[in-house]
């Protein structure tokens, strides 16, 4: 064998040397990466472990104001309880401790106050390093009917194709999805079964839920006319001081109260009696009403007319928008700028468009084409855009007016106007509009909703809610119909539209981490 040379044998050592100053920055780099590795996922851990804390919390918060946990010793709930806490710092738990413990981390919930009902609930979630995670949902005290967009106390539910529904649905019964293209963006029930349509060739076609569908649920049991009755007694003749100040600045068209009896005394000289009938008919026209309010005796003779122009709408001194309360029929039409309800017994008819407009009767929302992007024409004769087409057809869209916010931000308007209607009987929908635009919550706890339409027969277009008590569909005396719910309704449902006990909670989000 040949003897290196000693030039040789110096190129040699210094590639040894190379290669050891490789392979040691290797390892050094591997162990680095392996440690960093091992470090972010302990950090994921932590953090996982503070997130799973702080839902414990909202978890918690939420036993309490459903009213769900055996072992407190509260006495208010939902409302009350968000009311009581809200801003005062962390919330006292029954064993009166201000923090709990949920495995190495120590938990905190605080409550603050929004607008119109709404609290955000903070659970915060602190380990033993001092790392905070917190989380909150944004709840309020009791849920209304009119976050439902489509509620059904008895017979089975069936929706046909291209149905959205932004709001909540129930049925009491079964709900069968029977067509296409039908999708659902809030929660679903059904005390029966809930059959969503299905399409192995089509998926696209399939039911869609963005949340949760559950059927099996308890049956939920619709407020009936006495309910809505003893409500209008209540408003016309208080007879406790919580009643006074609930029904502070409404309207009272009824025959017990001593109110409506001396306003008719007055303008016609007939006092009504306790057992005469009052029909009301009601003109939206912008910012005020006008309201004919008629009484008839118990044999149906007619005894008095009392005609009110420029009738604003209902509040307390605080501005807190109030109801209309009616003994018997009402009839409803036109633009609407304020924000109210109007409760009935009896029947509800809607004779004609009812919209929401801005003060000066600038319609809030539009009809427009899609490809001009303007606005449709506007038939002012009949109150409808003048579009014979398919309003939910694809070359049309049914929107908020982009200049809304401006519109009602000069004027200080700070919620947008809404109409609730509520009848413990039959809401009908009479009239000759071939296009007809109805914005409202409609509520009846008696018959379902039965439109009778005389004339040619276009579209339409509700605008709201519809919670019924049976099932006979709107559709049939229309060539093109929508049932949209209306998204404002979740933040400002009707003034003293009916509600629940039950909380509504949405919007779970990370608040903070750190």
């Amino acid at each position: 064998m040949r003897k290196m040379s000693g030039k040789e044998q110096g190129s040699a050592l210094l590639m040894v040397c190379i290669m050891v100053v490789v392979v040691m920055a290797t390892i050094a780099s591997l162990f680095t990466l392996s440690n960093t590795s091992n470090v972010a996922a302990y950090e994921g851990n932590k953090r996982l472990i503070r997130l799973y804390a702080a839902e414990a919390g909202l978890q918690r918060a939420a036993q309490i104001i459903l009213n769900k946990d055996e072992a407190t010793s509260y006495s208010s709930v939902g409302a009350e309880w968000l009311s009581d806490n809200a801003g005062d710092g962390p919330v006292q738990w029954p064993d009166g401790n201000t923090s709990f413990a949920v495995g190495d981390c120590s938990v905190e919930v605080e409550v603050e106050g929004l607008a119109d009902g709404w609290f955000i609930v903070n659970s915060s979630a602190t380990d033993t390093y001092g790392d905070v995670t917190t989380v909150a949902r944004t709840v309020r005290g009791e849920s209304f009917w009119s976050d439902y967009a489509r509620f059904v106390s008895a017979g089975v539910l069936n929706i046909g194709s291209n149905a959205y529904y932004g709001g909540k649905v129930h049925c009491n019964s079964n709900i069968n999805v029977v067509g296409e293209y039908v999708k659902f963006e809030d929660n679903v029930t059904a005390s029966g079964k809930i059959s969503p349509y299905t399409n192995k060739k089509y998926p696209d076609q399939n039911t869609v839920f963005m949340k949760d569908a559950t059927a099996g649920v308890p049956e939920i049991k619709l407020p009936d006319a006495d309910e809505i009755n003893s409500r209008i007694d209540a408003a016309g003749n208080p007879s406790t001081v919580e009643d006074s100040e609930k029904y502070q600045g409404a309207l009272v068209y009824n025959a017990k109260s001593p109110d409506y009896k001396a306003k008719v005394a007055a303008a016609t000289g007939y006092t009504p009696a306790d057992t005469d009938k009052v029909n009301v008919d009601i003109t939206f026209q912008n910012d005020v009403m006008q309201i004919i309010s008629t009484v008839y005796d118990s044999k149906g003779k007619l005894k008095a007319t009392l005609n009110e122009s420029n009738v604003g709408y209902p509040h307390t001194d605080d501005d807190v928008a109030q109801a209309i309360y009616v003994g018997n029929d009402v009839t409803v039409r036109g633009n609407i700028s304020g924000r109210t309800s109007v409760l009935t017994p009896k029947n509800i008819y809607i004779d004609g468009p009812v919209r929401y407009v801005d003060d000066d009767g600038g319609a809030m929302w539009e009809l427009v084409d899609k490809d001009t992007g303007d606005a449709c024409a506007f038939d002012e004769t009949k109150n409808s855009w003048s579009t014979m087409g398919n309003w939910t057809g694809s070359d049309y869209e049914y929107k908020v007016a982009d200049d809304w916010d401006t519109r009602t931000a000069n004027i200080g308007r700070e919620m947008p106007p809404v109409l609730g209607l509520m009848s413990g009987s039959t809401i009908y929908i009479t009239g000759e509009t071939t296009n007809r635009e109805l914005h409202a919550a409609l509520f009846t706890s008696g018959d379902v909703i039965r439109p009778k339409v005389n004339g040619q027969k276009q579209n339409l277009y509700i605008n709201g809610a519809i919670i019924t008590a049976g099932t006979n569909p709107v559709s049939s005396f229309f060539s093109y119909r929508c049932y949209a719910y209306d998204p404002f309704l979740k933040k400002y449902p009707p003034p003293e539209f009916n509600q629940n006990d039950k909380a509504a909670f949405t919007n779970w989000h990370i608040v903070r981490e750190k």
